[in-house]
């Protein structure tokens, strides 16, 4: 009985790191898609800020 217990035990911990992971996994993913979106905007602004010089000039 107390053998059933302590592998009950493990398979829990097992579960729980194993989520843990694939949950940091994820977010890691989604940190990524967010910093890449983040460098398109400010590329794109730098743009908009150039053309809006450029305009001013004229």
């Amino acid at each position: 009985m107390e053998i059933l217990l302590a592998l009950s035990g493990y398979l829990i911990l097992f579960f729980v790191i194993y989520l843990a992971v694939r949950t940091g996994i994820n977010d890691s993913k989604n940190l990524t898609h967010i910093k890449n979106e983040l460098s398109t905007i400010k590329r794109e602004l730098e743009l908009l800020r150039k053309q809006s010089v450029k305009q001013e000039e004229e």
